[in-house]
């Protein structure tokens, strides 16, 4: 049987997965592409996001942003 890195990256980060979804956190950010994908894949109550994603999809939502900025 042969194992890809995504793969084993998302079996690898399950422990943090399966935190995220405990805590009914809405998101995970991570720089892992892979790891990004599998998870928004996945029916998971979590989704997944790059720092620069959630930057510009969810804070820039914020009604604090414009003050941030």
């Amino acid at each position: 049987m042969v194992i890809d890195r995504d793969t084993l990256l998302f079996f690898d980060a399950s422990c943090l997965i399966a935190a995220a979804v405990i805590s009914e956190a809405p998101f995970l950010i991570t720089l892992n592409q892979g790891l990004e994908k599998r998870v928004n894949e996945g029916n998971l109550e979590v989704k997944a996001l790059s720092p620069g994603g959630f930057i510009k999809t969810i804070l820039i939502q914020h009604h604090h942003y414009s003050a941030m900025r």
